[in-house]
């Protein structure tokens, strides 16, 4: 899915939820809180995608080793470069929750 298709994913998902982030601004969750919940959907669904790409290229190494020029079939330094790219993708994909938790509570219910 790539980096551009998880960010994509995260800040529609983000925006779906405005209503939802209004209503529990308006009940008195703090902002801290809320960027919580979309940090931890996020980094969630990082961990899962991270460890099921992990998974398959451990699997399909072997088909892929005529392509690896310089580099070890299972080198870590390329798996964990993978997940932390992942990881940065996910935190800038958060970052339509602190843009919505700057609006207006009443703002937001009213717009649905």
């Amino acid at each position: 899915m790539g980096p551009v298709g998880v960010y994509g994913v995260l800040a529609y998902t983000v925006e779906q939820s405005k209503h939802e982030i209004g209503v529990r601004m308006a009940l008195g969750a703090p902002r801290a809180q809320i960027l919580r919940l979309f940090l931890g959907q996020g980094l969630k669904w990082a961990m899962l995608g991270g460890g099921a790409g992990l998974l398959a290229a451990f699997v399909l190494v072997r088909f892929m080793r005529s392509m690896l020029f310089e580099v070890g079939p299972h080198d870590p330094r390329i798996f964990a470069s993978g997940v932390a790219m992942l990881t940065i993708v996910v935190l800038l994909a958060c970052l339509p929750a602190l843009r919505a938790t700057k609006i207006d509570p009443m703002a937001a219910v009213r717009s649905e």
